[in-house]
């Protein structure tokens, strides 16, 4: 009930965060590992591929408690039952480590170097110490899920089988071999460690990996819930198998009192579980806020600076754009004016023109008015002098 508050609070905080993002060109969540984006060639999604690879680590577990069943209810050497059980204690909770790597590419390909040292192992000549002539019966089993697990691959990869990579893997197993019953299995995880630092961060990485730490919290507790009281009850088996002698004995009921102990205490140590998942969960998310809240001032801030070059950059381009504006116009101004002077020039010299031929016209208009004037002056003179 505590957590009510700053759940609360957190979720505000997040919607704040999320509205502010989403305004500032939040970036985009990616939907794969930096792993599987290097990779490029898985075309499902990391949370797709995490939980088709939980699935198969329950599927991978029942095959291996089934092919040991199976030898167990076949043989009756009690040497060969015992190592059909302690193949159990061993390889299934191996088998379940294997598929909730935490990412879930390298997850798959533990799995299946896995599968291939078992294989190995049940193929040598340990194997045949411990099962006999039913080791084909885990055989089987393992080839089944080795077949599942390649329905798998070919279901999320884009393209052929990377043999390259098959080959390292194949090559890496037969340098780590099982040898024995119990056992604890060499796993390519410390190999492949470093391949877990591969290039990717920001806000949507830390997303992809706080999914991811949730889905595989969910599913060892569902591994726990199936697999536990088995545990026990596989224990309790192999103490029962050794002649249960004096002091095995007492293991063995003390063994069993644990157990009995355990299932009762089993409900309120869910709960106890459960208020520690939460609670992780609470400061995670609290963690991933903090985060989404810096890098949201951050990429507010470079917005700011941004928009203060591209508007210091507008106004000096807005200022030499209109300086040539500017320029231009008087150019153009001065032409026009040059132009209009050249015109009213012409029309001045037309002018001239027109009115100087009108004064010659005038003039010998005024000339011939004065010949016709003289002459017909000098008719009429000439008429009187006649009649007279």
């Amino acid at each position: 009930m505590a957590l009510n508050a700053p759940l609360q609070t957190s979720a505000r905080m997040l919607a704040l965060a999320c509205a502010s993002l989403s305004v500032a060109a939040c970036p985009k969540v990616p939907q794969q590992t930096a792993l599987m984006r290097e990779a490029g060639t898985v075309t499902a999604s990391a949370t797709e591929l995490r939980a088709r690879m939980g699935e198969f680590g329950r599927r991978f577990a029942t095959y291996i408690e089934v092919a040991a069943d199976s030898v167990i209810a076949a043989s009756d050497d009690g040497d060969i039952q015992r190592g059909a059980i302690l193949l159990k204690l061993s390889a299934i909770p191996a088998a379940h480590d294997a598929a909730l790597r935490s990412d879930p590419l390298l997850a798959g390909i533990d799995t299946w170097a896995y599968i291939q040292q078992l294989r190995y192992f049940i193929a040598s000549s340990d194997g045949a110490r411990v099962f006999g002539d039913y080791g084909f019966i885990i055989q089987e089993g393992l080839d089944r899920a080795f077949a599942e697990l390649e329905v798998l691959s070919e279901a999320v990869r884009a393209g052929e089988r990377n043999e390259e990579l098959a080959a390292a893997v194949d090559q890496w197993v037969q340098h780590h071999p099982i040898v024995d019953v119990p056992f604890v299995r060499p796993s390519i995880m410390g190999e492949a460690a470093a391949l877990l630092g591969a290039s990717g961060g920001g806000i949507g990485q830390v997303f992809v990996s706080l999914e991811g730490s949730l889905d595989r919290l969910e599913q060892r507790v569902a591994y726990l819930n199936e697999t536990a009281f088995k545990q026990a009850i596989w224990a309790g088996q192999i103490a029962v198998r050794r002649g249960l002698e004096m002091d095995e004995a007492t293991r063995f009921f003390d063994l069993m009192d644990a157990s009995t102990m355990l299932m009762e205490d089993f409900p309120e140590i869910l709960t106890e579980h459960r208020v520690a998942v939460i609670e992780a969960i609470g400061a995670e998310r609290y963690r991933v806020l903090l985060e989404i809240e810096r890098l949201r001032n951050n990429t507010i801030n470079d917005l700011k600076v941004e928009r203060e070059i591209i508007l210091n950059a507008l106004r000096a381009e807005r200022a030499i754009v209109m300086d040539a504006v500017s320029a231009e116009r008087a150019a153009v101004m001065a032409g026009v004016d040059s132009v209009v002077q050249r015109v009213v020039e012409r029309q001045y010299a037309v002018i001239d023109r027109v009115f100087w031929r009108l004064f010659q016209l005038a003039l010998v208009v005024g000339v011939l008015a004065i010949v016709a004037v003289l002459i017909v002056h000098r008719l009429i003179g000439k008429r009187s002098v006649t009649t007279s």
